[in-house]
C-alpha cells in the first residue's frame, strides 16, 4: 500500500458528506495517486452498501435481493476439500454455508463463511482477513472455532469455522423454560468467552442472539467477528485493516449508544450489547423499541430513551409485527413468566432490587457509568445468585445486614430462635423475681402488723392483771 491509510480515511469522512457532483471533484483534487482514489471508492462504495442496509425497513434478505439463482449459485461449489451444499446464515458482508468434506478422506461437516454476492468490495474482502486473523487467535471453548481458510478462485477469501448446530441463547431459553437463576448461569457462561476475546484485545462489536448460539447439550457457542474491533493494531502485524468509525456496521437493536453516534469504541460497548441481551433472556422485552430503522430513529431510540426496569417491564404486555410481516408477536406477563417456569408476581419479585440495579447500571449511556469490564458484570450476577451485595448498589449497614440473613436463614433463625427463647427466660425469672418481692413485702407487712397486736394486747392485759 503505497498511501497513508489514515489519508484515505480523513477523505472518507470528508467524502460522504458531499453531494455526488461535489464529491468526484474533491477526489478529484485530493486523491491524485490511483491506488489511493481506487482505495477510496471502495470505501465510499462500501460505506453506501451497508448504509443502504441498514436503511431498508424490511430488512430484506439475501435471496430476495440477488434473485433465486444467484442465491443459489454457490451451491455444490469445491473450496479446497469442502463442498458447499446448504446456506445457512447471512448478515452483514458475509453469508454462510454448510460444507462436507468432498476428497474421501474422512467424513466431516463444517461451516465455510464468504463475501456476499455484490459485497466483494476490496473493504469486505479486508474485513473478511480480519476477521479470519481474529479468530485464528481465539482458543476458548465457547467461541465457534477457526478450522481453515484460504482464497476462492475468484480471489476471495474464505474460511472454514466447526459447524455450530444450535439456536439462538433465547430461543433456547425459552424452548426449556429455563428459570432466572438457570438463564443467568448460562449468561455467564457467555460472559467469560466474551472476557477472553477482551483479554486477547478483541471488541465483537456485534453481539445479539442470533451470534449466541446453543447447542442441544446446553452449550452456547460465541459467532460472528466479522466486524469485530482490534484494540491493538500492532498486535497482527499488519494483517488487520484499521477499523472504520463511519461506516458504523450495527444490529440497531443491540448497539450501544457509542456505536450509533460513530464514536470510539471500547469493552463497554460489548457490555451494553450483553446487558440488552440480558434484559431480553430476564424480561421477553427489549429496553427500547425501534420503529423504523432511519439514522434519526435509531439514534433517538438508543440514545435518549431510557428503559424500564426489568420488574416493570415483565407486567407490560406487546403485540408487534414481525418484520418479515408474518404473525403478529404477543407478549403478556403470563407467557413471559411461564416461558421462566414462573408467576407474574413472582417473576417481577425475582427482578425487584439486585437485577433492576444490575441491568440499569449495564445500561447506562455513557460508558464510564456501566461496569468497566464484562469480568464486573458476571461478578455482580454471581454475587447475586449467592445473596452477596452486588456493587451496583449503594453498600449501605442495612442492605449488608440484610443480604447477610437472606444468606443465612436457618442460621440466622435458629439464632433468632435462641435469643428470643433466652429473652422469654429472662423476662420470666425477672417476673418470679418481682411476684416475689411483693409477696415478701406483703408477708413483711403482715408480720408487723400481727407483732404490733401482740404488743399491744400483751401490754393492756399486763397492766389490767397488775
Amino acid at each position: 500500500m503505497s498511501f497513508d491509510t489514515k489519508q484515505a480515511l480523513e477523505i472518507v469522512d470528508k467524502a460522504i458528506e458531499l453531494s455526488q457532483d461535489e464529491r468526484v471533484a474533491y477526489l478529484d483534487r485530493a486523491c491524485q495517486d490511483s491506488s489511493l482514489r481506487e482505495y477510496v471508492e471502495s470505501l465510499l462504495a462500501s460505506y453506501q452498501q451497508v448504509d443502504d442496509f441498514l436503511r431498508d425497513p424490511a430488512l430484506t434478505t439475501h435471496a430476495s435481493v440477488l434473485g433465486p439463482e444467484l442465491g443459489d449459485s454457490r451451491l455444490g461449489r469445491r473450496l479446497g476439500p469442502y463442498q458447499l451444499i446448504e446456506e445457512i446464515g447471512q448478515g452483514g458482508m458475509g453469508a454462510v454455508y454448510r460444507a462436507v468434506r468432498a476428497d474421501d478422506q474422512y467424513q466431516k461437516q463444517v461451516a465455510i463463511k464468504l463475501v456476499r454476492t455484490g459485497f466483494e468490495s476490496r473493504f469486505a474482502q479486508a474485513r473478511f482477513r480480519s476477521e479470519r486473523q481474529i479468530l485464528a487467535t481465539l482458543e476458548h471453548p465457547n467461541i465457534a472455532r477457526l478450522l481453515d481458510g484460504g482464497t476462492a478462485d475468484d480471489g476471495s477469501p474464505y474460511f472454514v469455522m466447526e459447524l455450530v448446530e444450535g439456536i439462538p441463547i433465547h430461543q433456547y431459553c425459552d424452548a426449556h423454560r429455563l428459570s432466572i437463576t438457570q438463564r443467568l448461569r448460562l449468561f455467564r457462561t457467555v460472559c467469560s468467552a466474551i472476557q477472553y476475546a477482551h483479554q486477547s484485545l478483541v471488541v465483537h462489536r456485534d453481539l445479539k442472539p442470533a451470534n449466541i448460539l446453543v447447542t442441544s447439550e446446553g452449550v452456547p457457542k460465541l459467532l460472528d467477528f466479522g466486524i469485530a474491533k482490534i484494540l491493538d493494531a500492532n498486535a497482527f502485524a499488519g494483517e488487520v485493516e484499521p477499523t472504520i468509525d463511519c461506516l458504523r456496521m450495527l444490529t440497531p437493536e443491540y448497539a450501544s449508544p457509542e456505536q450509533v453516534r460513530g464514536e470510539a469504541i471500547s469493552t463497554a460497548s460489548d457490555v451494553y450489547s450483553l446487558a440488552v441481551v440480558l434484559y431480553l433472556l430476564l424480561t421477553g422485552h427489549h429496553p427500547y423499541k425501534v420503529d423504523s430503522f432511519s439514522t434519526e430513529a435509531i439514534r433517538q431510540a438508543v440514545c435518549e430513551t431510557e428503559p424500564a426496569r426489568p420488574s416493570v417491564a415483565v407486567g407490560l404486555s406487546l403485540s408487534a409485527n414481525r418484520r418479515d410481516g408474518s404473525t403478529e408477536v404477543t407478549l403478556t406477563p403470563e407467557s413471559v413468566s411461564t416461558a421462566r417456569d414462573s408467576k407474574p408476581e413472582k417473576l417481577s419479585r425475582a427482578l425487584t432490587g439486585d437485577l433492576d440495579n444490575i441491568m440499569l447500571k449495564s445500561l447506562q449511556k455513557e460508558p464510564k457509568r456501566r461496569y468497566s469490564s464484562v469480568e464486573q458484570l458476571s461478578e455482580d450476577i454471581r454475587r447475586y445468585m449467592e445473596r452477596l451485595p452486588v456493587s451496583a448498589r449503594p453498600d449501605t449497614l442495612l442492605y449488608r445486614a440484610a443480604k447477610f440473613v437472606k444468606r443465612n436463614g436457618v442460621p440466622v433463625g435458629a439464632a433468632a430462635l435462641v435469643f428470643l427463647s433466652l429473652c422469654g427466660g429472662l423476662a420470666a425469672t425477672l417476673w418470679e423475681a418481682h411476684v416475689a418481692r411483693v409477696e415478701r413485702a406483703k408477708a413483711e407487712q403482715r408480720f408487723n402488723d400481727v407483732r404490733e397486736v401482740a404488743n399491744s394486747l400483751m401490754f393492756e392485759i399486763h397492766d389490767s392483771i397488775r
